[in-house]
């Protein structure tokens, strides 16, 4: 991978662990969310690598109902961790055209800071007022969202 990486002239996403390798710019997880864990594994992992300055991909399960207790705690776990070069995908592996959710229009904006755990539980707002907690006692997450999607 590492050499592989040198002759790549961009990030090189490869593997399946979340693991970030010293010398290879990009991670991802093939099964974001698959048991419920996410404080002690999806959300570290996610941590590790933008502190790394790696680019990341959480490939996880399609958010087809935004008010899914699950899909929320996907995205919450996933929106409190996320750096810059962070992404989350869904959908199949071979011949999958991605498909785009109504919950991917939910204004987001910039985020304000770093999350904060407080208690055990990771807080961060958004610029566009959007405001998402984790609670890693019970492994719940939630999202109020700051504005409606816009409509096109």
């Amino acid at each position: 991978m590492r050499r592989l990486q040198t002759e790549v002239p961009g990030p090189l996403v490869c593997g399946s662990n979340g693991g970030v390798l010293d010398g290879v710019a990009a991670s991802q997880i093939q099964n974001w969310g698959k048991h419920p864990s996410w404080s002690t594994r999806e959300i570290p992992m996610l941590q590790r690598a933008v502190a790394k300055g790696a680019m990341f991909q959480a490939h996880g399960p399609c958010p087809v109902n935004a008010s899914d207790p699950v899909v929320v705690n996907n995205l919450a776990a996933f929106l409190v961790a996320a750096g810059p070069h962070s992404y989350y995908m869904c959908g199949g592996w071979n011949g999958y055209t991605p498909e785009w959710y109504p919950i991917y229009d939910y204004p987001l904006g910039e985020p304000l800071g770093n999350a904060t755990l407080v208690n055990g539980v990771y807080s961060r707002s958004f610029s566009q007022g959007t405001k998402v907690t984790f609670d890693t006692k019970t492994e719940t997450g939630s999202i109020a969202w700051g504005a409606a999607p816009a409509i096109v």
